[in-house]
């Protein structure tokens, strides 16, 4: 997988396991509830979905390519050009958002990495503390903040969060890895929260980008958006649509 990762190749690992139908139709009963929720659904999704998926039997995995749409670093160069922080959210593993990140010109070769990669949340606090260090006490460097899902969890919360805001403030690029739909906006809502001043735009082409989107100061959704079972519902949440930028 990891190899797949580093040469930019989207993977997906396949695994299967055994339940009877008692066990199915009474953790399925329990799902639906949680979808049909009004308070903390996607959490309480989550947790079931997690639940059911242990104990699992490893069948093999996927690697794809995923390519990149026309001019998408031209347009991400423009963007950082005119001063817009440019922050990557994705679901993708670690290894390959940084190879796509210097595909789209995100990245280049004179960024120092800063990986946020931590398992608990005092591995989280002591990397950003650290990197803060480091960011604010080199002047002619530049930087690209990564950052995993599984250390956002931690990164997150109030106490945490504002840390993950100012070691971005002073890179050039963010990459969150990794990262659930609720994540995403988690990010959006807490840029908004730690800089009132300023103007969040969300881009996705996809029904996980939706509660991005919604969460961000005006919201743009492409391509294979408009094109999902859900795209009447999902276009309603966008400020613009198109099939491309």
């Amino acid at each position: 997988l990891e190899k797949y990762a580093v040469i930019g190749l989207r993977t997906l690992v396949l695994a299967k396991k055994t339940i009877s139908q008692a066990e199915f139709d009474a953790w399925n009963k329990r799902y639906l509830g949680a979808c049909a929720t009004l308070v903390n659904r996607e959490e309480k999704m989550m947790d079931l979905q997690e639940e059911i998926e242990k104990g699992m039997n490893l069948v093999g995995a996927t690697a794809i390519e995923d390519k990149l749409q026309d001019q998408v670093g031209g347009t991400i160069a423009t963007l950082k050009a005119t001063g817009i922080k440019v922050w990557v959210l994705t679901g993708d593993k670690i290894e390959t958002a940084i190879n796509i990140g210097f595909s789209c010109k995100l990245l280049s070769n004179e960024d120092e990495q800063i990986v946020i990669d931590g398992k608990t949340e005092e591995e989280v606090i002591t990397s950003l503390d650290n990197a803060l260090k480091v960011v604010s006490s080199s002047i002619d460097k530049s930087f690209a903040l990564i950052i995993s899902g599984e250390a956002l969890h931690y990164g997150i919360r109030h106490h945490i969060s504002p840390k993950i805001v100012k070691v971005g403030d002073c890179c050039r690029a963010v990459i969150a890895c990794r990262v659930s739909p609720k994540q995403k906006q988690e990010v959006v809502s807490l840029v908004r929260k730690e800089k009132p001043q300023a103007i969040t735009l969300a881009i996705g082409d996809g029904a996980n980008d939706v509660n991005m989107i919604v969460a961000a100061h005006v919201g743009i959704g492409i391509n294979c958006l408009l094109y999902t079972s859900d795209a009447a519902d999902d276009l309603l949440c966008v400020d613009l649509g198109g099939p491309r930028i």
